[in-house]
């Protein structure tokens, strides 16, 4: 018993994680932002077996297993924001607030990652509601709100984005305003 132990020490012992890491590797960290390539998830709240799912794992596993960049399609239904696959009759992952609640979940515990989001927004729901949705599932605390308008070149690098806990990248295609919420980029 004991001979394996020192086995497994003998194994495991060389091997470093640096807990300082940028999303898994030190040398993302000293690079900016705009300089990264993160492997995605596209419709990341659709998870099952139907024609209609774009996923096998849910949103807490693609993340578990490396995805960084995560779409969402949004649909205004029941006056509120629900995650639908073209129409929520046709494929309904419930209210983006749940959605967001198991990303800001696994960024708890996850505290050098950083997280891209794609929104689409194909029904022009007003930018204020999805501030409210990011409020009540408290990941608001992880957006990152550019000083300005930035080039390529100006972006932060992931240690930055990390050492100010702004880990949470969020972009829009339909009907953002960065004058109402600052942090949902077009």
């Amino acid at each position: 018993m004991i001979l394996k132990i020192f086995f497994w020490l003998f194994l495991i012992g060389p091997c470093k994680v640096s807990a300082a890491a940028c999303n898994g590797n030190d040398a993302l960290c000293s690079r900016k932002y705009s300089n990264i390539t993160q492997i995605g998830a596209h419709d990341s709240a659709f998870v099952g077996d139907l024609p209609t799912d774009n996923q096998n794992l849910d949103v807490t596993g693609q993340l578990n297993a490396g995805i960084r960049f995560l779409t969402a399609q949004t649909h205004s239904f029941l006056n509120q924001i629900f995650l639908c696959h073209t129409s929520c009759w046709e494929e309904d992952s419930g209210v983006l607030a749940d959605y967001l609640t198991a990303i800001r979940t696994w960024m708890d515990s996850n505290p050098n990652e950083v997280v891209t989001l794609l929104l689409t927004n194909g029904d022009a729901i007003a930018v204020s509601m999805f501030a409210d949705a990011y409020d009540d599932a408290g990941i608001s605390k992880y957006t990152y709100t550019p000083p300005n308008q930035l080039a390529l070149g100006d972006w932060p690098t992931l240690q930055d984005l990390i050492s100010a806990n702004t880990r949470l990248i969020t972009f829009m295609d339909y009907n953002s305003n960065t004058g109402t919420v600052p942090y949902i980029l077009e």
